[in-house]
């Protein structure tokens, strides 16, 4: 539905957090890649530093650039807090009540609804979703959304079906089909947000479970849900706070920082994270960690993480991630197997070229990997240890170009240096039907 009424455009920015679940982040991605947008990744804060927050960074992330904020009410993570009602004045105080119309704040209540009070009128949220099985005590596979009244009459369902139509729930719909003379049914959508629901039916186990799962936490109340966890993590973050140097061992965020149903701990070394995930699993005690900032989902990435994690440990071990690199002369070459060389092979039969609008890369220019290499070696390499603390905490750099570029773009651009027509079609299909 964003992209489908234009809510963002080319150029504009998405905010995330570091870390985020990739359920929330693969969406914006595709955004992204198919719009030419940008991900504003907030990085996650210092918690030594006093005054460190989320909702300071993501406040300071946002300018005109900004249209969509996608943001939880706690991380998943370590339960570090977002104030989400912070967030929504100050989108209101900066652009005002209409200007703010075009700044949509997307929330993933997954880890909070059902354990924190949650006002969607104080938030003014756009949209919220909530899987059912964590603080709403309900199975896998339901969801929860609450959709914003201003885009019940524009926003459409995920799947088209006849269960969000008006007229569906009479049996006469099945009865007397409504197709008319078109071949078309009727197209009028139930009123409110009905109108996004799934299709199918209901499951009928799910449901149930979910509806006596919500009557309970109702009957005790959030809030009380709420204070009964808090004072479990505030005991178990006191016993913490007394180890001795704890600070050297692990970062807590503040008491005043975190959602009060969820404590997470940041250890300062792998290593000693796996021993004690090791050591209470022994105990009979079920831990969750994450251990790396990405996480691997292949052999190929497994191997450079694993390449990242060996230079890590070199005196000055940087590793630097690059997007996709050009400009050596050899790549302008017809007869290679680079992308580069394909066109320049194209371009010189005057042939009819497929090529994907929807493939968005971000091109680097060789030289500019040169001069960020000998940057890194001038400020960092050859300084002494001592004037190097502090200076770089990661080892692991990512560089891309100034600007996304979808393939046919850039081909655009490769012609016009040339000097040479370019010919396109969508596609390799359609490009060998025109030839």
């Amino acid at each position: 539905n964003v992209v489908r009424l234009n809510l963002i455009k080319r150029g504009e920015s998405i905010i995330i957090l570091d870390k985020e679940m990739g359920s929330v982040v693969y969406p914006w991605q595709h955004v992204c890649e198919r719009l030419g947008c940008v991900m504003k990744v907030i990085p996650t804060p210092d918690w030594t530093v006093a005054g460190a927050s989320w909702t300071s960074s993501i406040i300071n992330a946002i300018d005109d650039s900004v249209s969509i904020l996608s943001l939880p009410n706690v991380h998943w993570c370590d339960g570090t807090l977002i104030d989400l009602e912070v967030i929504s004045d100050e989108l209101t105080k900066r652009f005002g009540e209409d200007g703010r119309q075009n700044k949509l704040l997307i929330v993933d209540g997954t880890q909070s609804i059902g354990a924190i009070p949650f006002d969607v009128q104080k938030i003014k949220a756009d949209a919220v979703a909530c899987s059912v099985h964590k603080w709403l005590l309900s199975p896998y596979g339901t969801s929860l959304v609450y959709v914003n009244p201003r885009h019940h009459n524009t926003w459409l369902p995920l799947d088209q079906h006849e269960r969000a139509r008006a007229g569906s729930q009479f049996s006469v719909w099945d009865e007397e089909i409504f197709m008319d003379a078109r071949g078309y049914f009727p197209s009028e959508f139930f009123g409110g947000a009905r109108r996004l629901d799934a299709g199918g039916r209901a499951n009928p186990i799910f449901v149930p479970m979910l509806r006596s799962a919500l009557k309970l936490i109702h009957s005790i109340t959030v809030p009380a849900i709420y204070e009964h966890l808090t004072s479990f993590c505030d005991a178990l973050q006191l016993k913490l706070s007394q180890l001795p140097a704890y600070h050297d061992i692990f970062a807590i965020a503040p008491k005043e920082q975190r959602g009060g149903h969820i404590l997470g701990l940041r250890f300062h070394d792998l290593e000693l994270l796996r021993k004690v995930h090791k050591t209470l699993k022994e105990h009979g005690i079920h831990t969750s960690s994450l251990l790396h900032p990405t996480q691997a989902v292949n052999v190929y990435g497994a191997t450079k993480r694993a390449m990242e994690e060996l230079v890590s440990q070199l005196r000055y071990g940087i590793s630097l991630r690059l997007s996709n690199m050009i400009g050596a002369p050899f790549v302008y070459q017809a007869g290679g197997e680079k992308f580069l060389q394909f066109l320049s092979s194209q371009l010189q039969r005057r042939s009819v070229i497929g090529l994907k609008r929807d493939e968005v890369r971000s091109f680097v220019y060789v030289e500019d990997v040169v001069r960020v290499v000998s940057l890194l070696i001038e400020r960092y390499v050859r300084l002494t240890p001592e004037a190097t603390e502090g200076l770089l905490r990661e080892t692991v750099l990512n560089m891309g170009g100034p600007q996304p570029l979808s393939r046919l773009e850039l081909a655009e651009l490769f012609s016009r240096t040339q000097h040479v027509p370019l010919s396109v079609a969508d596609d390799e299909e359609a490009a060998q039907q025109m030839k």
